[in-house]
């Protein structure tokens, strides 16, 4: 019998985007606490956004990169020792380009190619408040395809009450680009299994090419150092490219709070019409069925709430006698809070095998955040193995596995290397964007003339277990297919029960 359990997120529009757009994906979880004052630490609170289409003079550029490139010297451990060749080329090619007026949208481009030398996707120029089209999308053997869709009711109008905020057009597509929308027939919604042709007339291969050179390809070197596809560049197709910020960017008009969607579907291009929309918060959720409990958490939260929802997921557990627990974190970025020490009580290991050590980089932007009284210099803390202080009453000590894939980064990727890594969880799915060792931690900042928000890692984290690894891996390895999608089967879980059966 299925029991499904939700939990809802009650959060403000703000915190949606947080979590979507990953503000504070990867939180500061071990530091030098000898060296903190917490009482004198102030959180980022930013300011009003500039709409993309502001025009910004070279002047106003000029300042903001100097501060972009003054925070990322002094606060990532990265750059600690200088800036590579990379990023210096980077810096070179960006002052050259701020030499004409630019928009707020091309100006954060030209921020976030230099930010993406760091090969660290924690470290970017982010659009806090941004509209996105209602869908969640699956990239497929190099293409895009609808795995769901949910409009608004009624669909949000912008603030301003007069569609978007950037009411200058964005730069039309071509004849040769509109992607044939303009003699498809009207598809009506985005159904799952769509395969995305174009946007607005811009056709999806100039979309994921823009995102290409703005993402770190954080997990995507190979031995003879060629850079491929990364883990961070297939979520940020599938979390980043619907978002307003990117489709205007791409030259995308999203004037008018709708756009033209053009898609494959039954071996014909139709054309559908989706609204943008503010993103929807997410919720944690568990069903129960056949002793198997799948336990959905699309973000991470250490707060009461998410406290109060594995008390009750873990009781159901126990109340129903399960033997077979699916925590999963598909599409979980992260979210800003590590969620390891809530949930590993509940879970029937000794100790806790996560990281081996963390290094601090002290500055004063991450001073007057987290309450540092330091300023300069870096210190290295080790972590090693961590006791697990087991709940009596609801602790689980059946077969418990962890659902991934390239969706998962920050602080989720750091909750499935506790699970794998102590021994509890099978991992199946995909690899995770994110690099086992790596950076984390950001604190952020917005710029004076353009309005735009960064975050920056100030913290390197090393995996205590298979440091050099790229990614984290699945322990049993799973392929989605555009047909998947189409019939909305799961093959994920069908990978768990095969693997269940198997043990019995």
């Amino acid at each position: 019998m299925k029991k499904p359990k939700r939990k809802n997120h009650a959060g403000r529009q703000l915190l949606a985007s947080l979590v979507l757009v990953g503000l504070a994906t990867g939180i500061f979880i071990y530091s030098s606490y000898q060296h903190r004052d917490l009482r004198a630490g102030k959180p980022f609170v930013p300011k009003e956004e500039l709409p993309l289409a502001t025009q910004l003079t070279p002047a106003q550029m000029k300042e903001d990169l100097a501060t972009f490139e003054k925070q990322l010297a002094q606060v990532h451990p990265a750059t600690a020792g200088g800036f590579s060749d990379e990023t210096k080329a980077a810096l070179e090619q960006a002052k050259k380009s701020v030499k004409s007026p630019k928009k707020v949208s091309e100006f954060t481009t030209i921020l976030n190619q230099v930010a993406a030398t760091l090969q660290d996707g924690h470290t970017a120029a982010v659009r806090l408040s941004d509209r996105q089209i209602p869908a969640q999308l699956r990239y497929i053997e190099d293409k895009l395809y609808v795995k769901n869709y949910s409009p608004p009711q009624p669909v949000q109008p912008a603030e301003n009450g007069e569609g978007s905020e950037n009411e200058e057009e964005a730069e039309p597509a071509t004849d040769e680009e509109d992607g044939g929308e303009s003699a498809a027939a009207d598809g009506g919604q985005l159904q799952p299994g769509d395969e995305l042709v174009s946007i607005g007339g811009v056709p999806i291969s100039r979309i994921t090419g823009r995102l290409k050179v703005i993402t770190p390809t954080e997990t995507g070197r190979s031995d003879s150092g060629t850079v491929k596809n990364s883990g961070l560049f297939y979520r940020a197709c599938e979390n980043d490219l619907l978002r307003e910020s990117t489709l205007y960017a791409a030259g995308v008009d999203t004037s008018s709070g709708t756009v033209a969607v053009a898609v494959q579907r039954g071996g014909l291009q139709v054309t559908c019409t989706a609204p943008l929309a503010d993103p929807a918060a997410p919720s944690f959720s568990y069903t129960i069925e056949s002793g198997v409990c799948q336990l959905v958490l699309p973000y991470c939260d250490s707060g009461k709430e998410a406290a109060s929802f594995l008390k009750e997921a873990f009781g159901a557990i126990k109340q129903q006698k399960v033997h077979t627990l699916v925590v999963d974190l598909r599409q979980n970025g992260g979210s800003g809070s590590d969620m390891t020490a809530l949930l590993m009580p509940y879970i029937d290991v000794d100790n806790v095998k996560q990281f081996s050590n963390t290094v601090t980089r002290y500055s004063d932007l991450a001073a007057a955040q987290l309450g540092y009284r330091l300023t300069t210099g870096s210190a290295l803390t080790d972590i090693g193995l961590q006791k697990n202080e087991r709940q009596s009453d609801l602790l689980f000590t059946g077969q418990v596995y962890c659902l991934i894939d390239e969706g998962v980064y920050g602080t989720a990727n750091d909750l499935a290397i506790a699970l794998h890594d102590s021994g509890a969880a099978k991992l199946v799915g995909s690899d995770t964007a994110a690099a086992s060792t790596g950076y984390g931690a950001p604190v952020s900042g917005q710029l004076k003339n353009s309005g735009i928000c960064y975050r920056i890692s100030h913290q390197k984290i090393t995996r205590f277990a298979d440091s050099d690894a790229a990614a984290l891996t699945p322990d049993i390895a799973v392929k989605i297919t555009p047909q998947e999608l189409a019939s909305q089967s799961d093959s994920h879980l069908q990978a768990v029960w095969e693997d269940v059966k198997k043990q019995k």
